[in-house]
């Protein structure tokens, strides 16, 4: 089949999930809704991994996705790979908020100088802030660091056809909500449960599948070393779920392991600059630090570090609102992108997102808003639609 036919297949369901949202259903039940349909969930996964496998990857003179992936895994967890760097990074900003690195500026205010360079109004306000500094470098430095080259324990979510088995060193579960081949597991990552266990084995992985071993039925905390969202979050029509499903990769991940973010683009870098600022920050709000950024030529790729571990995710502040994607704004028949404009999305981010508003319905104004000022359509695909194999990065 035609890349384009198959691409056109993936934006119609993505379409349709976001059009149900935005014309007033609530997004649970519509995902719910989803997972039912069964004739759609195995059209989607056929095209995926054709398109993946036939097209985006044909290629092996560049780059893909998928080497861009383990490839950096690979260097963060070896030795002196980037979270050794990492790691005594935090030991030198350990040793400098220990001692008294902090500037007067007046009887009144002081200056965090070397951590932020924000200034506190009172001596106390500024111990507070040095003690907890030192808290969270503490704690990253209380879990042991040994290079993982032998087994690195990764969680594919969204995986379709696991690529990522042909890897020797990955201990790799791919899950998908309709596998298109037998080694990746039926799981909805969205609401899967999660559990805590006490071992590291590899013999956690046959406990956590169903009895016939083709689902999974519930996640370990705490155990994986990577997670991969790869062009998984604009599956999801509604922010809130894709804040959801950062918070439980959080949950899931290890003290500085890494979660993998992959989504599409094929405009210039700087053309969604603010949407990238904006998931950074509401992705480290949960507790990670990104640690990588690169735009190759259709995609953003991203990582980042879980910096902190959290037993109570309540107090961590909701910035699921940051987690849109140009294509939450269209009401078109059709799955063509809009540019965003400032106003708009400053509209969004004051909106009340709730579990049952989660679906981005602006009001009919800003609908308005959003056709009188757009300058152009993004490029004709969604994104997904024309990603062949990605450009090599360059050293």
């Amino acid at each position: 089949m035609a890349q384009e036919d198959l691409a056109s297949i993936i934006k119609s369901v993505h379409s349709k999930l976001r059009r149900s949202c935005i014309n007033g259903g609530d997004c649970n039940e519509v995902w719910e809704n989803h997972l039912e349909d069964q004739q759609t969930l195995k059209d989607y996964a056929k095209a995926m991994k054709e398109l993946a496998t036939n097209h985006w990857e044909k290629d092996k003179s560049r780059e893909t996705r998928i080497v861009w992936t383990e490839r950096f895994i690979t260097s963060y967890f070896c030795a002196n790979g980037d979270l050794q760097k990492l790691i005594n990074k935090d030991k030198r900003s350990l040793d400098f908020h220990s001692s008294e690195l902090v500037e007067s500026l007046s009887d009144e205010q002081s200056e965090c100088s070397r951590c932020c360079g924000l200034v506190f109004n009172s001596s106390v306000d500024l111990d507070q802030h040095k003690s907890d500094v030192r808290l969270k470098l503490s704690e990253r430095l209380k879990t042991p660091f040994e290079p993982l080259v032998k087994e690195i324990r990764v969680l594919d979510v969204g995986s379709c056809y696991a690529p990522f088995l042909k890897f020797e060193h990955f201990n790799c579960l791919s899950i998908d909500l309709c596998p298109a081949c037998e080694d990746v597991r039926q799981c909805d990552f969205l609401n899967v449960s999660a559990h805590h266990t006490e071992s590291h084995g590899s013999s956690v992985q046959a406990a956590l599948l169903s009895e016939d071993k083709r689902s999974v039925t519930s996640l370990p905390l705490g155990w994986f070393h990577g997670i991969v969202f790869s062009l998984l979050l604009e599956y999801l029509p509604s922010p809130k779920q894709r804040w959801t499903c950062c918070v439980k990769a959080h949950q899931l991940l290890q003290v500085n392991s890494v979660l993998v973010i992959i989504t599409p683009d094929s405009n210039r870098q700087h053309r969604r600059a603010q949407q990238m600022k904006d998931w950074k920050m509401a992705i480290e709000t949960i507790g990670f630090k990104r640690c990588v950024y690169q735009k190759l030529d259709h995609i953003h790729c991203m990582a980042f570090r879980k910096t902190q571990h959290r037993e109570d995710y309540s107090k961590v502040t909701d910035m699921s609102t940051n987690l849109y994607i140009p294509q939450d704004f269209n009401t078109r028949s059709d799955s063509q992108p809009i540019k965003l404009g400032n106003e708009t999305r400053e509209s969004l981010k004051r909106s009340n997102c709730t579990d049952s508003n989660c679906r981005l319905s602006l009001e009919r104004s800003s609908s308005d808003y959003i056709r009188s000022n757009i300058q152009e359509l993004a490029d004709t695909a969604e994104g997904v639609s024309s990603i062949p194999a990605d450009k090599k990065r360059k050293s």
